[in-house]
């Protein structure tokens, strides 16, 4: 249960005398001392407010744990209180006071003397049970715990870390022969939140806050860990405007999240840094590369970083890692990127606002007039999108009530500022496979249009062979390309130039079936070009060339003249 009701119903537990053995379990962290502490300091019971604190963490034998209360009770300022006890057990004890030295032996025999008198109708809280050492018996654990609630009137609650238990059988022991009545505490991350945010301060809580939730991080210890990191390194920046912190918030949280061991079955380090792959809808499919389990954790993870709107990490993420990882810290990188960050706030602003219309149909409550509303105010700053962007929030757009206008008007705005630009070059290459609004891929068309024009079919050629790859630009240029151009090229080209152009060429011919998809019918001109000039007799030097070169390529029939067929060689005829 949470911790709210688990305090309800344990401090109900405490007040009823007869529960003389009581447990508080839990995951390690999330809180068990701190509620404690707290029924503690506000309950109206003298005993609950005087009782003492041991933890059994490193005790390997009963003295050690005695010697513990007697420590405690003297912290807790009950020093006249040991004495009594001590004298009261007669001239035996008094006898040992005398002999008492620095020695561990003495020691011991004090404490085993005055506990049975420390504990006579007293409270203890008894922590990390499942940290004691092996050579500390449960047998000895019950008991002490047998012993002092029979015969002395002791009470008795046990704390324990149920997720760091290494022998079940302990706490199943505990559960069956003492304890009375047991609480398990289920924190919530918001609880848990609460706590650490006042033990260790920070100016962006909210923010944090809110990481943290999604997150689901409830270990109180690590949640301090996350904060200090996020204080550590935006330590110098007063305000910041709320884009540039939902930017860096969220992924701060997330990598230390990871490296302080605070998530359970959480990503590591590369499925983040390397988020922009996973928001590709390939990337949370269950294909034969991944069993069942694995794509649903990896489905999980794309899903916690669609939460924290972490759609891509760049060199901010990897110095929050290395940070991280070596403790050392470059203030300097830092205070560039954030800067960096706080020049594109208008951007991230307009992304965050466009994103937010674009799933609006997650909010049924807001109505299609205020969306509409809020899509009009993009007008203005929708050219700060790139081009999928403004698409997808164009279609998200034109579904609501009243908003084919302002559809149209995201997407008239977008293409007047991008007519503004001077491009020094131009590729539309759409690898992602994003959907692009028509008009805006037709004015991508005619700007790539342009450009291809002013490159020539030899450019372009030696591009293809160089690259490996090309795309509409190439493959415009090599549609367009005729025999006389390919023929020009042919007669004045020399060298080298020359070289690469027919060599490069002649390969584009003998794996047509690949190209003339794209090329259309440019290898078929180019050996066309080629025959002329072999057969004009204009260039005789250059034509015998043409013809040591595609005879190496096994191509000479290709410069015959069209409709002159290659001899049919026969067998000679047996005599009748």
């Amino acid at each position: 249960m949470t911790m709210q009701k688990a305090k309800n119903h344990f401090v109900a537990i405490l007040n009823d005398p007869e529960n003389r053995v009581v447990a508080l379990s839990g995951k390690w962290g999330t809180g068990k001392s701190h509620m404690w502490r707290d029924i503690q300091q506000t309950s109206t019971d003298e005993v609950v407010k005087k009782a003492l604190y041991v933890s059994l963490f490193g005790v390997s034998d009963m003295a050690q744990l005695k010697l513990k209360i007697v420590q405690s009770a003297i912290g807790a300022g009950n020093g006249a209180e040991i004495l009594e006890g001590i004298k009261s057990t007669g001239r035996a004890a008094i006898k040992l006071l005398r002999a008492v030295h620095p020695g561990l032996a003495a020691l011991d025999e004090i404490a085993a003397l005055v506990v049975p008198a420390i504990l006579r109708n007293r409270f203890i809280v008894i922590d990390d049970i499942e940290r004691k050492h092996d050579r500390l018996s449960i047998d000895e654990v019950l008991g002490f715990i047998d012993e002092y609630t029979q015969s002395h009137g002791a009470r008795i609650q046990l704390i324990l870390n149920s997720d760091q238990l290494q022998d079940k059988t302990l706490w199943e022991t505990l559960r069956e022969k003492v304890i009375d009545q047991e609480v398990t505490l289920d924190t919530s991350p918001a609880e848990a939140f609460d706590i650490a945010i006042k033990l260790t301060c920070s100016r962006f809580s909210s923010h944090i806050r809110s990481a943290v939730e999604i997150c689901r991080i409830t270990n109180i210890r690590i949640i301090r860990k996350v904060i200090k990191a996020v204080n550590r390194i935006l330590d110098g920046y007063s305000e910041l405007p709320v884009a540039v912190l939902v930017r860096v918030i969220p992924s701060t949280v997330l990598l230390s999240a990871i490296y302080y061991k605070g998530m359970e079955n959480g990503p590591d380090f590369d499925y983040v840094l390397n988020a922009e792959k996973h928001h590709h809808q390939e990337a949370v499919k269950a294909d034969e590369k991944h069993d069942g389990a694995t794509a649903q954790l990896l489905s999980k993870w794309n899903i916690l970083l669609g939460e924290l709107k972490i759609n891509s990490c760049d060199e901010y993420e990897v110095l929050v890692v290395d940070y991280l990882k070596s403790g050392l810290f470059d203030a300097s990188s830092v205070a560039s990127i954030v800067s960096r960050y706080a020049s594109e706030t208008r951007l991230m602003e307009t992304q965050s606002r466009a994103s937010a219309l674009c799933t609006s149909i997650w909010r049924p409550e807001v109505s299609d007039a205020d969306l509409v509303k809020k899509a009009e105010a993009l007008v203005v700053d929708v050219h700060l999108l790139d081009c999928y962007s403004v698409t997808s929030l164009h279609d998200a757009v034109v579904a609501f009530e009243g908003g084919q206008e302002i559809a149209k008007k995201l997407i008239s705005s977008w293409i007047t500022e991008f007519r503004k630009k001077k491009f020094q070059e131009f590729s539309i290459d759409n690898f992602s496979h994003g959907s692009v609004h028509p008009l805006i891929l037709a004015e991508f068309n005619a700007v790539h249009e342009l450009f291809a024009g002013k490159l020539s079919l030899a450019d372009i050629c030696r591009s293809i062979s160089c690259r490996q790859m090309w795309g509409r630009r190439e493959a415009t240029v090599m549609r367009g390309a005729t025999v006389t151009e390919y023929e020009e090229l042919l007669r004045t080209l020399s060298g080298d130039a020359l070289k690469m152009f027919l060599l490069n060429n002649i390969n584009f011919y003998t794996n047509r079936v690949m190209y003339e998809k794209d090329f259309g019918r440019a290898m078929e001109y180019f050996v066309e070009a080629c025959r002329k000039i072999c057969l004009d007799g204009a260039d005789i030097k250059r034509g015998k060339l043409f013809r040591l070169v595609f005879d190496g390529s096994s191509l000479g029939s290709a410069l015959e003249p069209l409709g002159v067929a290659e001899p049919v060689h026969r067998l000679p005829q047996a005599e009748s």
